[in-house]
């Protein structure tokens, strides 16, 4: 159950990341994550589709999709959560390169789990607006087909130009920074963000 649950918060990440083009309502936290879930749903649904008919470009669309420049998830936060205090000295290639491996590596190992999540839908709890307010979690839920619904908890903060943007998700206990900040912390102790790099570059 736990290696599904990973699957599935890793893949709703990478659709979020693959949906930068799409217009959604940026003023209301969860404005923006139902807006974006519908179309980002609707999207995946359509390159199923075709993906069915020719599964070894699953990887080459969803880098294509990665490529662009997302203004929902601010991902470069999500690395400084990740990593913690050794990222507030970290170089500016050390970032860059640990924000370019995070990202492949969500392609290498969830790609093709995208496809698995495209028929099933997501219901939006209900969700009390604070005008004001600098920090939302929205919730929904995960209805799976033959299976008990999933929690699924996004956490954003409002940016003073760009809206809401997402920077970390919990689906059903798993946590996206949380589960990342554990497995990388060991070898960030040991070599810090370098020695992160190098051992992301050798897993490709």
């Amino acid at each position: 159950m736990q290696i599904s649950l990973n699957k599935l918060v890793l893949s709703i990440v990478l659709v979020l990341f693959s949906a930068q083009a799409l217009a959604v309502n940026t003023s209301r936290p969860d404005k923006l994550v139902s807006t974006l879930t519908a179309k980002v749903l609707k999207h995946l649904k359509k390159d199923k589709t075709l993906l069915d008919k020719n599964p070894s470009q699953v990887r080459k669309v969803a880098r294509k999709l990665l490529g662009q420049i997302k203004p929902h998830w601010d991902v470069v936060r999500t690395s400084a959560y990740i990593i913690g205090k050794p990222w507030r000295t970290a170089s500016r290639t050390d970032k860059r390169t640990f924000i370019k491996e995070f990202e492949d590596l969500l392609i290498r190992t969830y790609s093709k789990a995208l496809l698995k999540y495209a028929d099933q839908r997501v219901e939006m709890l209900p969700y009390r607006h604070v005008p004001g307010k600098k920090q939302a979690k929205v919730k929904s839920k995960f209805i799976r087909s033959g299976g008990s619904p999933i929690g699924i908890t996004y956490s954003l903060y409002r940016h003073k130009s760009k809206g809401w943007r997402a920077y970390d998700v919990t689906v059903g206990g798993f946590n996206l920074i949380s589960s990342f900040k554990n497995q990388y912390r060991p070898i960030i102790k040991k070599s810090g963000l370098a020695g992160l790099n190098k051992v992301l570059k050798a897993k490709r």
